[in-house]
């Protein structure tokens, strides 16, 4: 029997990366809120553009970071085992799945997961390629069924490119459409995935040194979302 998991200790230099982007992002925040409040005070329009497109891309990508960190975790809860008759999934706090190779399905790879699906009942594992040995754990699985293609889309975007496009689109709407329902919509939408985010890179942050560094990213992220949302649902009342 052979044990897979994710070994998050070999990749300390990604999550010091993302903390610094994190600081990054909270200083542009600031920044673009600032040029935001002064077009406002002085008149001068031209400098509202700037400061929106600012603002909506440092949020576009704290939510990235956010819900990134949420799969982070997730695949740190997970491992698997390998027998000569079957895969084990195993997520902490939850029942195993057992699939025996000779009753898998079809496999789909596609956004750095590979998913096991077997019928008859039906079961699903999904093996992210962060686990150890994954290439190998993909051979061994693929000798059962053919892996499928991945789609064009999950091709040409990464799972963080795609969860970047989704925020965009969301904070487009909120601030281009003209329908009240679509902004409406659009507004509680944003307010979740900034929930989401928040919540999840306090997570992440909460065992750093600087204990007050956390609240200062959340809180300034929280602040222009909720600037911008007053300005678009609220101020044109």
């Amino acid at each position: 029997m052979q044990t897979f998991k994710v070994n998050w200790a070999s990749s300390e230099k990604k999550v010091d990366s993302r903390i610094r982007l994190l600081i990054w992002e909270a200083i542009w925040i600031l920044v673009g809120a600032a040029v935001i409040v002064y077009s406002i005070m002085v008149g001068f329009r031209a400098l509202f553009p700037l400061g929106l497109g600012v603002v909506v891309l440092s949020l576009c990508i704290f939510n990235t970071l956010g819900i990134r960190a949420a799969t982070r975790k997730t695949k740190g809860e997970l491992s698997f085992q390998l027998t000569e008759t079957e895969l084990i999934g195993e997520w902490t706090g939850k029942r195993e799945v057992r699939i025996a190779l000779s009753e898998i399905a079809s496999l789909r790879e596609k956004f750095g997961w590979l998913t096991v699906l077997a019928v008859n009942p039906a079961r699903k594992i999904a093996i992210p390629k962060d686990v150890e040995g994954y290439e190998f754990l993909r051979a061994e699985l693929s000798k059962h069924a053919r892996i499928s293609s991945e789609p064009l889309l999950s091709k040409s975007l990464s799972s963080g490119a795609f969860l970047a496009l989704s925020s965009f689109i969301v904070w487009f709407l909120l601030l281009a459409s003209s329908a009240v329902i679509v902004v409406r919509v659009a507004s509680l939408i944003a307010l979740g995935l900034l929930f989401a985010s928040s919540f999840y890179i306090l997570g992440i942050l909460k065992n750093r040194r600087t204990k007050f560094v956390p609240w200062v990213l959340v809180g300034a992220a929280w602040i222009a979302a909720l600037f911008l949302i007053y300005l678009r649902v609220f101020a044109n009342n």
